[in-house]
């Protein structure tokens, strides 16, 4: 066991750092490109993106990745509680949205991005955790980061087309954040067959005691990116966003890590 998820923590470290290096990439390109209080805009954009949806989906992520490590999902109906899941994501996303309104005063096109952004990171997320449950380490982890590397080639394309703004930035990357969702639903519907039994009311419970974590982690790594530009201004955000780019290196084997030990210490009795 410890043989196979060396090898699978590998395979997730490799995949994961070409992402990173692509989204690195992406974050020097737009601190170079963009004034400092544009950049700033995008930064707190991003963050609020991906920050809503690990709180929407209440703790179901990881409920999907344990419960379907250890129980075959083709013998159940995942996709009608991931329907249930997601119908539920939409309530938070939408109080998400209006709290970002109440605090940032964010205009209704962003506001309406950020919407479409969260529901659709929210689906991503779930859908790759039950390609993760399979133990298809490899497949799951481009399922959930992909757009991460996928927006620097959008942000070549514009950067040789025209000039890239703030709003070719921020759109462009809900534009590919919702594109991923749409190629990720598609793929697991093609890939993994749906069962005629019901999914337990453990499968949710397990999701909501764990809850409280997956929110504490979120919060705490998110909080200081939320509150600088309250603070200080979107000018500081970008100063701040840009130096902590070589900083995202050091996470990689720990998310690595991670991403592999959950379902597998699941599915193991020892």
């Amino acid at each position: 066991m410890l043989k196979k998820m060396v090898l699978n923590i590998g395979g997730v470290f490799s995949v994961l750092s070409a992402i990173m290096l692509f989204a690195v990439l992406s974050s020097i390109l737009l601190a170079r490109l963009l004034s400092p209080h544009d950049f700033g805009e995008f930064a707190l954009m991003r963050t609020l993106i991906l920050f809503i949806p690990p709180l929407a989906v209440w703790g179901q992520d990881i409920a999907t990745a344990r419960f379907f490590s250890r129980n075959d999902a083709t013998r159940y109906q995942w996709d009608t509680a991931f329907k249930k899941i997601l119908a539920v994501a939409i309530i938070l996303v939408t109080l998400g949205v209006a709290v970002s309104w109440f605090v940032y005063k964010l205009e209704a096109a962003k506001l309406a991005g950020l919407f479409v952004a969260a529901v659709s990171f929210s689906s991503i997320i779930l859908f790759s955790n039950l390609m993760r449950s399979r133990a298809r380490y490899t497949e799951a982890i481009l399922m959930l980061n992909g757009f991460r590397g996928l927006f620097f080639f959008v942000l070549v394309v514009v950067y040789f087309s025209a000039s890239i703004t703030k709003y070719y930035a921020i759109f462009g990357y809900i534009f590919i954040i919702a594109l991923v969702a749409f190629v990720d639903i598609g793929y697991s519907f093609r890939t993994i067959e749906r069962g005629v039994q019901k999914v337990p009311k453990e499968f949710y419970a397990s999701g909501l005691i764990l809850m409280g974590s997956q929110m504490a982690v979120t919060i705490m790594t998110s909080l200081d990116s939320l509150l600088v530009p309250r603070m200080l201004g979107y000018d500081s955000l970008a100063l701040y966003a840009a130096a902590l780019v070589p900083i995202q290196a050091f996470n990689i084997l720990g998310r690595a890590g991670k991403y592999v030990w959950v379902p597998e210490f699941g599915r193991s009795e020892r």
